[in-house]
Parts: C-alpha cells; sequence; structure tokens
C-alpha cells in the first residue's frame, strides 16, 4: 500500500515544471510470478547542466558515474537531517559524499577496494597547509620497484616518483600509520595518473579512469609523434587538491547534531554483512549497465598504484540479460534488508544496445521479486521531447543518455513477520544459555557425549526430533505472549499452527530442521507424508559439536506455488519425508532470518550468524 508520503512524492514528480518542462506520463505493465502491475514513467528534465554546480570535493574523474545533482534530488526530497544514505554501488562515492555534504550519514560499498580508496578521504579531508607540509616530508628520490612498461606514459624521473610515493603509502598502510593527509595524497595521486593536459603525470593519454594498456600508449605516442616529459607530481598533487578543496569550508563531523561517521564496505552487492538491519532511510546507486563498461580493464593502472591486480577483482560483467535479473534481484533483496521500513530506494540504469534494452523495465520486475513495492519510474532527459512516447527517449547511438531511475518503497513489515524474528533469536539465546545446562542436569551428560552415543547415520535426525519438540514448544508460546488473537497452535493434524493476516486464518506447517556447521546437505525432514501442502514456516539451525546453535535460518515457503520443490518419501522410514528446496523456487520462499544462495539447481542457506541477537 502507498503511503501519504510517497503519494506526495509521486506528486511532485508528476508535477514537476522546474525547468519549463510538462511531465510526460507513460505506463508500464509488468507481470512477475503471474502477477501484474502497472508503474508510471514520469519523463521530465528533473536535474539539468544548467543547475548551480556540485560541490567541488566530487570532482574527481570515474566510468559512468552520475552527476551530485541525482542523489541530491532524492536525499533532499525523502530524508531528513542525520538518516543514513547507501549505496552498494558507489563507485567513485557520489551518493555517500552528497549524503555528508547535506548532512546525512553516508554508507557505501564497492567490491573493488579502489572505491573506497577514491571516496574515505573526502569524508574528512586536511587542510591544504597539511597537505603541503606532508608532501614536503615525503622523500620521492628512491623507488624499488622496475616496470619499464610504464615508461610509455612517464619519463624515468617522473616515474620514480611515483613509485616512491605507492611505496611509501604502502608502507605505511602496512605499519597502520596511514592517515587522513596520506590518504588523501594518495587519492589525488589516483587521478593524476594519466591524461590529457599538463596538470597530469603522463604524457598525453586518456583519463585515469580509462587508462590504456603501455602498448596502446606505445601507439598514441607514435601517432601523436611525443616523448614522455619530466612532470614533478608534488606540485601537481597540491594545485589538484587546492581545486578539490575550494568549496571545502572546513565543517568537521562534530559540527552535526546526528552521528554522520561514515561505514564503507568492500563486499559483494548481494551480502554486505557490515551494514546492519534497517540501518538505512535511502538507497540511490547505479549498478553495472550489462557489459558496458569493463571497470577491471579501465582501472588497471590505479589499482597497481594501490597494490592490487584488477583483474582478481570479482565485478559482475553480465551480458546476459537473465543473469544480471537474478544478480539485481539479489541486490535488491539486500537493499530490503538494510533500508528501514517505510524507506526508499532510487535505482537508477539505462537504456542500453541501441534502445533495445530498457534496463529499468527489468529492475522494476527484480525489484518485485525482491518483495519491493515500485512507486515510479522517472527518466530524466536532458535532450527532452514529446515524441518519445513509449520508449521514453529517442536514443539510436551505443550506450545510454538518459538516467532512468525506478523509485520503489521498502513495506513496513508485518508485525508477525517481526514476531517471528524476535522470538526465534529469544529461543535461541534461552536455548544457549539455559536450555543446553538443562539438558545436562536432567540427562547427566553434556550434549556432545549424549549424542556420541548415536550412529552417525541418524544423529542428525535424532538431534533434529529432540531439538523441534524443544525448540518450537518454546518458540510458539513466545509467538503467542508477542501477537496474542492473532496466534493460534492448531489442533487440526493437518498443519502446526495458524496466523491471523488480516482477518483471514492462515494455516501453517512449522518444519525445523538441525545442521552441524559447514554441513554439506541442505534439506528438511517432516512426518505425514500426504499433508505436506500449503505454507511452510522453516526454521534450520546450525548446531556445533556442544549443543550450541550458531546460525539460523528462517523463511517462510509458498509450498502450493512451488514448480518441482515437493516432499518425497524416504525409502527407509514411510513416515518421514524430504523436502528439497530446489533455486527455481526460490521466489516462494520470503527470508526472515538469513539468506538463499544457489548450489547447482538447489538452495542451500547463508545463516544469520548470532552474535547480535536480541534478548527476549
Amino acid at each position: 500500500m502507498i503511503s501519504a508520503a510517497e503519494n506526495a512524492f509521486f506528486d511532485t514528480i508528476a508535477n514537476f515544471d522546474e525547468f519549463g518542462k510538462t511531465t510526460v506520463m507513460v505506463p508500464f505493465v509488468w507481470e512477475v510470478d503471474g502477477i501484474t502491475g502497472t508503474t508510471l514513467k514520469a519523463i521530465n528534465e528533473y536535474w539539468t547542466s544548467r543547475q548551480r554546480q556540485a560541490n567541488s570535493l566530487h570532482e574527481i574523474s570515474y566510468r559512468a558515474c552520475f552527476k551530485p545533482q541525482l542523489p541530491e534530488f532524492f536525499i533532499q526530497r525523502l530524508t531528513t537531517g542525520g538518516d543514513a544514505v547507501y549505496d552498494p554501488f558507489m563507485g567513485r562515492g557520489t551518493t555517500p559524499l552528497e549524503a555528508l555534504l547535506m548532512g546525512r550519514k553516508p554508507m557505501g560499498n564497492d567490491i573493488n577496494p579502489l572505491s573506497q580508496v577514491l571516496l574515505s578521504p573526502r569524508l574528512n579531508p586536511p587542510t591544504i597547509k597539511e597537505i603541503e607540509e606532508r608532501l614536503e616530508a615525503i622523500d620521492l628520490s628512491n623507488a624499488d620497484e622496475e616496470y619499464e612498461d610504464l615508461l610509455h606514459f612517464y619519463h624515468k624521473d617522473t616515474l620514480r616518483e611515483i613509485i616512491s610515493l605507492k611505496e611509501y603509502l604502502l608502507k605505511r598502510e602496512e605499519e597502520g600509520t596511514i592517515d587522513n593527509i596520506d590518504a588523501w595524497i594518495r587519492m589525488v595521486a589516483i587521478n593524476r595518473l594519466t591524461g590529457h593536459s599538463s596538470g597530469f603525470f603522463s604524457v598525453y593519454s586518456l583519463p585515469p579512469n580509462q587508462a590504456v594498456t603501455a602498448k596502446r600508449q606505445k601507439k598514441i605516442n607514435e601517432q601523436r609523434n611525443q616523448v614522455p616529459d619530466y612532470r614533478a607530481i608534488k606540485p601537481r598533487i597540491l594545485k589538484k587538491s587546492k581545486s578539490l578543496l575550494k568549496d571545502w569550508k572546513g565543517v568537521r563531523l562534530d559540527a552535526f547534531e546526528n552521528d554522520l561517521t561514515g561505514v564503507l564496505s568492500t563486499s559483494d552487492s548481494r551480502k554486505v554483512l557490515l551494514i546492519p538491519d534497517d540501518s538505512a532511510s535511502l538507497v540511490v546507486t547505479s549498478p553495472p549497465f550489462l557489459d558496458i563498461v569493463d571497470y577491471q580493464g579501465d582501472n588497471w593502472l590505479r589499482c597497481w598504484f594501490i597494490g592490487v591486480d584488477s583483474s582478481t577483482i570479482e565485478i559482475s560483467q553480465l551480458k546476459a540479460i537473465e543473469d544480471w535479473e537474478d544478480t539485481m534481484t539479489d541486490v535488491l533483496k539486500d537493499l530490503k534488508r538494510i533500508v528501514k521500513p517505510g524507506g526508499h530506494i532510487a535505482f537508477e540504469v539505462g537504456e542500453v544496445r541501441g534502445g533495445k534494452v530498457l534496463l529499468e523495465e527489468n529492475v522494476v520486475r527484480c525489484g518485485v521479486k525482491a518483495g519491493l513495492e515500485p512507486i515510479i519510474i522517472m527518466i530524466n532527459d536532458q535532450e527532452f521531447t514529446k515524441t518519445a512516447n513509449a520508449w521514453g527517449v529517442d536514443n539510436s547511438k551505443k550506450g545510454t543518455n538518459t538516467n532512468r531511475i525506478v523509485i520503489f518503497s521498502v513495506p513496513e513489515r508485518s508485525d508477525i513477520i517481526s514476531a517471528i524474528k524476535h522470538c526465534v533469536l529469544s529461543v535461541i539465546n534461552w536455548w544457549n544459555a539455559d536450555m543446553l545446562p538443562l539438558f545436562e542436569s536432567l540427562y547427566g551428560e553434556s550434549w556432545k557425549d549424549f549424542f556420541s552415543k548415536i550412529s552417525p547415520k541418524q544423529i542428525t535426525q535424532e538431534k533434529t526430533k529432540l531439538a523441534t519438540t524443544i525448540f518450537t514448544n518454546r518458540l510458539n508460546s513466545c509467538i503467542k505472549r508477542k501477537l496474542g488473537d492473532k496466534f493460534e497452535i492448531a489442533n487440526d493434524t493437518s498443519f502446526d499452527v495458524t496466523f491471523n493476516v488480516n482477518g483471514e486464518i492462515y494455516p501453517v506447517e512449522q518444519k525445523l530442521t538441525t545442521q552441524p556447521v559447514n554441513a554439506k546437505y541442505h534439506t528438511w525432514t517432516g512426518n505425514h507424508v500426504s499433508n505436506k501442502v500449503g505454507p511452510h514456516l522453516l526454521i534450520r539451525l546450525e548446531i556445533d559439536d556442544n549443543g550450541k546453535i550458531t546460525g539460523v535460518y528462517v523463511g517462510l515457503l509458498e509450498l502450493d506455488r512451488c514448480d518441482i520443490t515437493k516432499w518425497s518419501s524416504t525409502k527407509s522410514d514411510v513416515n518421514y519425508a524430504t523436502l528439497k528446496l530446489r533455486w527455481s523456487d526460490r521466489n516462494q520462499l520470503q527470508d526472515i532470518l538469513g539468506k538463499q544462495l544457489q548450489q547447482n539447481s538447489f538452495i542451500r542457506f547463508d545463516y544469520y550468524r548470532l552474535d547480535n541477537s536480541e534478548e527476549e
């Protein structure tokens, strides 16, 4: 359900006329797993090069990055001071930096460590005096590394200075003594490595965000009849620093009323564990557009300078749209975890392959699969024309020439889902703290000693039998206390419990299974095979040899909607069956705690780790 705030945002976009143009609205009808909907595309010029210049701190080069006016538009309208703003594909860090400049908490992630190197020092810049004094103190007269191919870019003395600075910075990092001044110098040096003017370290070349190979640079030199001349790097670093800091007024983090300390990660964007649940109010991001940009190849020289081999960075370069959709669905699932209920995600893409692929339409479907609600699709077209109805723009060129942003809202979480999550964590705390000592006092031996007498083939099943009775009884009592009349333990043997969802009775099967740490198999067992239909609350406990629960997965499976996943009887015991979850049915399983991962054609599980469990 769309909230009043979202209706107001929709109206703002639909009626936008700040630059004298009327918004054109085009319906997009989508279908996901038999569910259909319509989301409107709103085409206008929402930000433009004619607007005021962005803060000078943004002025570093990076391939395929959006202008600061884009995140500013959404931060201004969808957040308030102190809110956290996150970007899982932060690149040069435009979104987190703009968030900080607007008094919001910056959070970002990028699998390429170069991104953190580019952004972190701009979140806490040094003064020009500090930069100047540090540059004077650094000795660039000696260098150990030899890299002859780079002489196609640099004069031998310039190359010596570059390598000397690189070795100084890597040593400081290894020692743990690198500070914000060193980090700033490194960031600026990275942006002066190659370019087309005298302000760069190299002879005429492509910018550092598109560094050519040494072989290609040799050709450029021959074609231009040029030889690298000596260019001192210190004055160029200082000059660029002055340019970057011209709009920075020295505001410190403690000048704000809220904690604006940045949180930066270098993880796969589908699973960013450093970013907590419900921590961001807004996401503004732009993922890789299929295989349009070669981020590894373009940044090889910058990565070399920070001691990283760019070819080892697992940046997605997906050619097949189906693979891209699968990846973006997983990313959006993680964003749903990170963004607070009622928060928003602005997901920017473009039309690619000559306008034949409109990625915003794929993004809508990915978001719906991830459990998000699409509000509107914005198309920012600075070459605006009303003739572009169905497609939004007229574009026959390779690449992109418009910003296309799908705005999602993160739905308010059901109090039922919240209760399940809270109670599972509460029971786990009880199990680890109280149940295991109680077990030992009742049986006269520890969990480990008790189960050491059981056949290895039967041990998991026996642990599951015992855990199911103890755990689910305690869990159901907890849920009953939390939900009252909305929850009942069922008397009907065809299911276990019922929830009252908006007045509708919702019968649910509870299925719990245990697995040892690092288990290879990912199945559930259960008795009364013929009754294994309908919704399933699946609880998977990772238990170590001493009986301690170390991880948990909880999910709600709509089994009747699955195409392949079914219960199948075991030959050894007709009263038991096995449920093997198929990856093709992953959209029928809603994660509550933990995540789904693919293992061949089956689902395997990434457990929720329990070092931050809640108390009952």
